[in-house]
């Protein structure tokens, strides 16, 4: 018998042990490429608003080479932007933003969430934000002394009770969300982060807050993200 009718032989008595040694090296080859040019997430966010430019590079970039780490392995992933206006024409213009910004934050598919003034001081007084003291370090949270923007929650929960009688006074008003000393129960939300070289594709000149995502993970990480874009170091 020759050599290629042995084979053969072989071949058909053990062809499923050959089909699962191939498939493994396949596998195995699959997986040492993607070690090499997958890019690890260090961070889930998204940017909320109308007009946001969609340049994530520059931050993403940046935020990874500050933690020491090659960018080309690293990366901030960003979530769909979300149109939501703070002043909308109509009043159902941000209901699909809505149930986006609840599906994600109930799932946990983000950490942070970036957009301008009036969109998230909107967005705080829904109870989309985490408070700052669960997130940041005391020492942190001294250092953004005047960076830090609040929300009432005693306020939140009138706001809740006027959406179930439907009932709105026309003089209400929210409190100063730079002013906890005007409030009930002031809870730390967000950070003044304008002006960072990264935030400017996305945002131009205009002013920036970030917040922690309700059921968002990561905190060390978020941590130096955010002492990244306030630009506070220790």
């Amino acid at each position: 018998m020759t050599f290629k009718e042995k084979f053969r032989l072989l071949y058909k008595a053990h062809r499923l042990y050959f089909w699962a040694a191939g498939a493994a090296v396949i596998l195995g080859v699959i997986l040492f490429i993607s070690a090499f040019t997958v890019k690890q997430t260090v961070l889930r966010g998204m940017l909320v608003g109308t007009g946001v430019g969609s340049d994530y590079q520059s931050l993403s970039r940046g935020f990874v080479e500050s933690l020491g780490l090659d960018s080309s392995r690293g990366q901030i992933q960003f979530m769909d932007d979300i149109a939501y206006s703070a002043n909308p024409e109509q009043p159902g213009d941000n209901f699909g933003a809505i149930d986006i910004l609840t599906e994600y934050t109930a799932r946990g598919y983000a950490d942070f969430m970036l957009g301008e003034t009036e969109v998230m001081e909107s967005l705080a007084y829904s109870d989309f934000f985490v408070d700052l003291r669960e997130v940041l370090t005391p020492e942190q949270l001294d250092a953004l002394e005047g960076k830090l923007l609040y929300v009432d929650k005693a306020v939140i929960r009138q706001l809740e009770q006027m959406a179930l009688s439907q009932e709105y006074p026309e003089d209400f008003a929210v409190p100063d969300p730079a002013s906890p000393q005007g409030m009930e129960e002031p809870v730390p939300v967000l950070v003044n982060v304008t002006g960072h070289e990264t935030l400017k594709p996305l945002f131009g000149e205009n002013t920036v807050l970030l917040a922690a995502a309700q059921n968002g993970g990561r905190s060390e990480i978020l941590r130096a993200l955010v002492e990244y874009l306030a630009d506070i170091h220790f």
